[in-house]
């Protein structure tokens, strides 16, 4: 697996192209999938100027879904299946897409957010 590191420069750029999908949609909330998620979320809530959620349960049609990544699609899967889906990050072999996200990165790529360290990551620990 490829290691990548992704800056807190291209994550806010990112989150202003989630933004600028966002814009006009009828979303009234916004929920980070913990971890990764809540920053990119509060980031994007402040942007919005709409409120953060932090209930799952709170989850409704006019709820925005925000992730770091959708890898797999599994965590995406557990969460209630309404509202809108949006990601920074989109791996094309996930088993969901995103209704919107800022990039696609390859399946073979291991991505390192600016919120983690080597060691945080749950991948193997190895250097980049």
């Amino acid at each position: 697996m490829k290691k990548v590191r992704y800056s807190f420069q291209e994550m806010k750029e990112d989150v202003e192209k989630l933004a600028g999908f966002l814009k006009g949609k009828r979303v009234k909330k916004v929920y980070g999938v913990p971890r990764g998620g809540l920053i990119p979320a509060v980031m994007l809530s402040h942007l919005l100027s709409l409120p953060l959620i932090l209930n799952k349960e709170e989850i409704d049609e006019e709820t925005v879904i925000v992730d770091d990544i959708v890898d797999t699609g599994n965590t995406i899967l557990k969460l209630p299946q309404k509202g809108l889906i949006v990601s920074l990050l989109y791996k094309p072999h996930a088993m969901i897409a995103p209704d919107f996200y800022a990039r696609e990165v390859a399946n073979n790529e291991w991505v390192i957010f600016p919120f983690e360290t080597n060691e945080s990551s749950r991948y193997d620990g190895t250097e980049i």
